[in-house]
């Protein structure tokens, strides 16, 4: 059943960074040189899922090479996410396991296919800009990230729905919003001070900002994920409570407004002891607090219409070939 999804208030504007379009000829650009996307399905594919636009409103305030770097990272990476969510609900633990540790490793060094090399080729690139301390920080959401992907896919292949409690443990770790959040830092070129990093007043506000990304993202995918058998909100809170899925996506569209009340009281918080830091740590802590938000906003205005949250999004991914069903091969004539 198609549900209707409730309006959710952001309450910061809808921005689109100057450079969106440039980032959007980059990423499309990178993935036709390694392969990634080829002919004119993949030309189609590309153009519709609108990187550019998708970065560009994520992270408004971006430097344009940045941006670029960003784009190619989240086209890479989507192609990746998306190809894992699909192949390790069908693959035993050790081999999504194993799967998931050669992953990681595209960061250190370039798999022998062509999104590894992918990976490997714009990670050096961000690299290259980014501080040794933020590079830490990402390879390790990175590994978190894939340790998500590895429980999402558990609970695939077990069936049934998992309890509503672990899944907002694990969801924003197979999500990928704290490696969205430290992409930010990157594109703005703020990266927190070292100081900040596990603050308590910010850990608050990230983490109620990260739910309200989650939420968002799960009642716009809703009924895509439904379709595939994919693990979502709204179908969970209507298993738990009892009701249907409309009744759940209203209940959740509550839940969010709550907690970006809680939000406001949090950054508020957070704002009035950034009044006595230096000004350079204050303006970065303050505007990782604000990114969800923003890219909460970024994000509902992406979704809209594009094809990846509609009906034909598996004709759609048709274009791309399985890369990680060649890496799951290797691994297994490897033994």
């Amino acid at each position: 059943m198609t549900i209707v999804v409730p309006d959710l208030p952001v309450p910061v504007e809808l921005r689109l960074s100057p450079h969106a379009e440039r980032a959007d000829e980059a990423c499309r650009a990178f993935l036709r040189e390694h392969a990634l996307a080829r002919g004119p399905a993949a030309e189609d594919y590309l153009r519709r899922t609108r990187f550019g636009a998708l970065v560009g409103g994520m992270y408004p305030d971006a430097n344009p090479s940045e941006l670029a770097r960003v784009a190619e990272w989240m086209g890479a990476w989507s192609i990746m996410d998306d190809q894992l969510e699909r192949i390790a609900p069908r693959e035993q633990p050790s081999v999504v396991a194993r799967l998931c540790a050669a992953i990681a490793s595209w960061l250190d060094s370039p798999g022998s296919g062509p999104l590894g090399r992918a990976l490997y080729q714009v990670w050096q690139r961000i690299a290259a800009t980014a501080s040794e301390v933020w590079q830490r920080r990402l390879r390790s959401e990175f590994r978190r990230h894939l340790d998500g992907c590895a429980w999402e896919a558990d609970q695939v292949r077990a069936g049934g729905v998992p309890r509503l409690r672990d899944y907002l443990r694990w969801r924003p770790l197979f999500f990928g919003a704290h490696v969205a959040l430290a992409l930010g830092e990157y594109a703005e070129g703020r990266e927190l001070p070292p100081a900040a990093v596990g603050d308590p007043l910010l850990d608050r506000v990230a983490t109620i900002g990260v739910e309200l990304m989650i939420i968002s993202n799960d009642l716009l995918s809703a009924d895509i994920e439904a379709e595939q058998g994919a693990l979502n909100l709204v179908t969970i809170v209507a298993a738990e409570q009892r009701c249907s899925r409309q009744q759940s996506a209203y209940r959740l569209a509550e839940a969010y407004e709550r907690r970006l009340a809680a939000y406001r009281v949090a950054y508020e918080d957070l704002r009035t002891h950034c009044e006595g830091l230096p000004q350079a740590g204050s303006a970065a802590v303050l505007a990782y607090a604000r990114a969800p938000l923003i890219w909460t906003r970024g994000q509902i205005a992406w979704s809209t219409g594009n094809p990846r949250y509609s009906a034909d999004r598996a004709a759609f991914y048709s274009a791309i070939p399985d890369h990680l069903a060649g890496v799951v091969a290797e691994l297994a004539e490897l033994g």
